[in-house]
C-alpha cells in the first residue's frame, strides 16, 4: 500500500493527529451534555460499548504476527529490566548484563522470524534503506530528548 517510508510516516502522523483530536472532543462532549452525577455513567457506557461492540473489519486485513509480537515484547521487557537493575546492582552484575544479552538475542531472533513470516509485524528489510533507518533513529533520539526535557 505504501511505497516509501515517508508515506508511512505521514499516514501514521495523520492518524495520530486525528486520534488526538477525537478523544478530547468526545470527553468534552460528555462533560458538556451531562450533569455531574451522570458523567460517570456516560463515560462508563462508552467504555462498556468499546469492550462489547465489535468494529468493522477489513476483509483483506493481515493477521497479527503473534510470534513476532511476543519476541519483541520479551526482548524489550528483559533488556529494560537489565537497564533498571544497573544503577542498584552495577553494570558488571550478571543479572544486568545477562538480561541485556538475552534482550539482544531475542531482538536478533525477532529479526530472523520476521524475515520468514508471510505477514511480518515489521518488515526488517526496510532497515537496509538508509533513509528509513536514519528517519527511525532520528525519531528515537527526538523522543528520548523530549522525555528528558519533561522530567
Amino acid at each position: 500500500m505504501y511505497t516509501s517510508p515517508l508515506q508511512l510516516i505521514v499516514a501514521r502522523g495523520v492518524a495520530g493527529a486525528g486520534a488526538a483530536f477525537i478523544m478530547p472532543a468526545t470527553l468534552s462532549l460528555l462533560t458538556a451534555t451531562h450533569r455531574d452525577e451522570e458523567q460517570t455513567k456516560a463515560v462508563g457506557m462508552i467504555f462498556v460499548l468499546a469492550c462489547t461492540v465489535s468494529s468493522s473489519r477489513d476483509e483483506k486485513a493481515t493477521p497479527l504476527d503473534w510470534a513476532g509480537a511476543g519476541l519483541i515484547a520479551g526482548a524489550v521487557a528483559v533488556f529494560v529490566s537489565g537497564l533498571l537493575e544497573a544503577p542498584t546492582r552495577g553494570w558488571s552484575h550478571p543479572l544486568v548484563y545477562g538480561s541485556m544479552s538475552v534482550g539482544i538475542v531475542l531482538t536478533v531472533a525477532f529479526g530472523f522470524v520476521e524475515l520468514r513470516r508471510r505477514h511480518p509485524l515489521v518488515d526488517v528489510r526496510l532497515f537496509r534503506r538508509p533513509d528509513f533507518t536514519t528517519g527511525s533513529a532520528t525519531i528515537m533520539v527526538s523522543a528520548r530528548r523530549q522525555a528528558r526535557q519533561r522530567s
